[in-house]
């Protein structure tokens, strides 16, 4: 098929909105949108665009919140040939301004009166308010004739989670992240999303609508929420990162709800210790609970599910699963050999819905090889039926007494003390062997600190003695749900946000 004629992912979204008419395809908090109404949206934004001068291969970034409409403006720039991107860090201005400059887009969509006011890093003229009346010519059908686009044009930025620093942004083609979102899906899978769209769920609602499928979406995480939403929409999927699902497993409401609609709830991202999944998996219905191993970068790459990820399989408590159809996932030494089965090294990842840089970065290029493999930042192993172990990432990895000590050592023998809802643990600085964990309890457990670290010291040896214990009432956590271990680091010795044992 000649490269004319590729169509890329909002052409194939738009063709099934087209067939499914009055069928209702999407809601957010203030309405519900068929798929005719939704057509006409991002037509009509398509319109708008073009008549702004938004051209092929240009850069839109958009400052979007969980809605319909959002959504709308996203594919309308994807039909114009533009390289999309939602921003992280919405809610801090220095966090968004910063992203921003290291982009250079050329146009800037804010979806709320007044927020173009934040930004400074973008010239007032390339920024366009979404919530202003639309203009006649848009309510009209859209006279434009499709941009034509090459399999191999740049298509959309993902957004690191930005847990090591500022978040990065990796570039797809069109053909990769056409087959990002082209995994197994279904007509009937109702999925909800409720964290950013700037990560990796805006793939989840572009596999849900080209799939034919529902989308809901929640401006936020409320466990309260989210569990109505689940009743009374019949939501099938669901994804969260751990501490996200921690809180909806153990809302008090959680029992009065019926969740029989669920098909997978899926977590991902954070550190999952095997005692931890235990006891997520008594909490769900047998057969609902999956894990996907992945990144922004290449997309997800393996997964645990089914009778894999059971209490029948104890086993396989500690692993990420197999690698996906289609993807490849390796182990590497320091000098990037391929190592032996069962052998501890560096994680590689080669996909064919992979990025292929970070947007505008000159460091860290070397990640991205030329021949596909993605270089990554975690350490794990692969056995020999093929399930990837995660141990975590090497900046974390410390030496005591000659033997590796991950995060997710200290997490796993919190975990395993019937008093302790979640754990987080981390390096207390790069220059010491010295760790922290911070542990939220089960309201009115009555443990004290001595108890936690007998426990901990009988789980995971002597050389966990010395671990810095601190009680927090709920866990801080980033604007994508994942611990957020900077905010807990500087919070050791303030009162503030956390108490001491």
């Amino acid at each position: 098929m000649p490269s004319t004629e590729f169509r890329t992912h909002a052409q194939l979204i738009l063709d099934r909105l087209d067939e499914a008419g009055d069928l209702m395809v999407c809601a957010d908090a203030t309405r519900r949108c068929t798929a005719d109404e939704f057509a006409r949206e991002i037509r009509s934004f398509r319109h708008t665009l073009a008549a702004r001068g938004v051209k092929r291969g240009e850069l839109v970034a958009l400052i979007a919140p969980n809605t319909v409409t959002a959504l709308a403006v996203r594919f309308a720039a994807s039909l114009t040939g533009a390289v999309t991107v939602v921003c992280p860090g919405a809610d801090s201005p220095d966090r968004l301004n910063a992203f921003l400059s290291g982009l250079d887009p050329a146009t800037v969509v804010v979806f709320e009166a007044g927020a173009a006011a934040d930004i400074t890093a973008v010239a007032a003229d390339r920024i366009w308010d979404a919530t202003d009346p639309m203009p006649d010519l848009c309510a009209a059908e859209d006279p434009a004739a499709e941009v034509s686009v090459r399999a191999d044009d740049p298509c959309i930025l993902v957004a690191t989670g930005g847990t090591t620093g500022t978040s990065k942004s990796s570039i797809r083609d069109f053909a990769a992240y056409r087959h990002l979102i082209g995994g197994p899906s279904s007509p009937t899978r109702r999925q909800l999303v409720c964290t950013p769209l700037a990560y990796i769920a805006q793939t989840a609602v572009d596999q849900t609508l080209l799939a034919g499928g529902v989308v809901f979406l929640h401006d936020r995480f409320d466990p309260h929420e989210v569990l109505e939403s689940i009743e009374r929409d019949r939501i099938t999927h669901i994804a969260l990162v751990e501490p996200l699902l921690v809180e909806l497993v153990d809302c008090p409401t959680r029992p009065d709800h019926d969740l029989s609609s669920l098909q997978a709830v899926t977590h991902v991202g954070a550190d999952a210790p095997p005692e931890l999944r235990h006891r997520l998996l008594t909490a769900l219905r047998p057969g609902v609970l999956a894990h996907v191993y992945g990144a922004s970068e290449f997309g997800p790459a393996c997964a645990l599910a089914g009778a894999d990820y059971s209490l029948d399989r104890p086993d396989l408590l500690g692993s990420a699963g197999r690698a996906l159809p289609g993807v490849e996932v390796r182990i590497v030494d320091d000098a990037g050999r391929a190592m032996d089965h069962g052998r501890l090294g560096r994680i590689e990842v080669r996909s064919p819905g992979a990025a292929t840089a970070y947007w505008g970065a000159r460091a860290e290029r070397d990640r991205f090889h030329s021949d596909g493999w993605f270089r990554s930042s975690d350490f794990g192993e692969i056995d020999e039926e093929g399930y990837l172990r995660v141990r975590g990432r090497e900046a974390d990895r410390r030496v005591i007494d000659g033997v590796p000590l991950w995060p997710l050592d200290i997490e796993n023998a919190m975990s395993g003390h019937p008093a302790v809802r979640y754990a987080v643990a981390a390096p207390l600085d790069s220059e010491t062997a010295d760790f922290a964990v911070w542990v939220v309890l089960a309201p009115g457990s009555g443990i004290n600190e001595q108890d936690l670290r007998s426990h901990l010291v009988a789980v995971g040896g002597p050389r966990l003695a010395d671990v810095h214990l601190q009680r927090v009432l709920t866990m801080p956590v980033t604007a994508q749900g994942k611990p957020d271990r900077r905010r807990l680091l500087s919070q050791i010795g303030v009162t503030s946000g956390g108490q001491h044992l």
